[in-house]
């Protein structure tokens, strides 16, 4: 059983949109991926979601610091591949164990100075709990420079995380999709540009589970 969680200290960045996609494109596979997931999130983004959601695969669980290891120890008994971790902002106490237990944390990065300046703390608490992490460029938008620029910033400063090659566009079929409980990859056909980018963040983020 893998462990992916998504975390970072600036709240805004997208990590509910990278679980939910990550957890959904899992179950999609030829190999029927079993994937639970955890909301720890107290702004509930993801639960709102899955409550829109007209099935439950993945199944997605509400969830605490008391309450996770009980949670992957039945996940292991039930046959679970992949558990996603939707984790708060801000609080790297309140995650540490969660971060601890991570295989991978998928640290969702806007190209800007706001999120910028919140990245040394949130390399700081990944270093702390002793996980691997990878940085992840979202919500891109489709002209400028900006995002090359924030990857830069990101290589220089903070080298022992990777940046991820594929990255998630600022595109209305993703928050459409969210919008009717479905991720894009349900919502759109498979040449949609949203798809590409999410199937594309799937595959890279399988690669480093590893």
């Amino acid at each position: 059983m893998k462990i992916l969680s998504v975390f970072t200290s600036k709240g805004g960045s997208g990590k509910s949109t990278i679980a939910i996609h990550m957890a959904v494109i899992a179950s999609q596979q030829k190999r029927r991926n079993r994937v639970l997931m955890l909301d720890y999130d107290v702004q509930e983004s993801s639960r709102f979601w899955a409550r829109a959601r007209q099935e439950d695969n993945p199944p997605l669980l509400p969830a605490d610091p008391g309450t996770l290891n009980g949670y992957l120890k039945q996940a292991r008994e039930e046959g679970i591949d992949l558990v996603v971790i939707d984790l708060p902002p801000h609080s790297a106490t309140q995650s540490g164990l969660a971060l601890e237990k991570s295989d991978l944390v998928a640290i969702p990065v806007r190209p800007g100075a706001f999120d910028l300046w919140a990245m040394e703390a949130t390399a700081e608490a990944v270093e702390e709990a002793g996980a691997k992490g990878a940085f992840i460029l979202n919500q891109v938008p489709s002209r400028g420079t900006e995002a090359d620029e924030t990857e830069q910033v990101l290589r220089a400063k903070i080298p022992q995380i990777p940046v991820v090659k594929a990255r998630l566009g600022l595109r209305k079929p993703f928050s459409s999709a969210l919008n009717a409980g479905l991720a894009v990859t349900e919502f759109a056909g498979p040449k949609e540009k949203a798809s590409q980018e999410a199937v594309a963040l799937f595959r890279e983020i399988k690669g480093l589970l590893k």
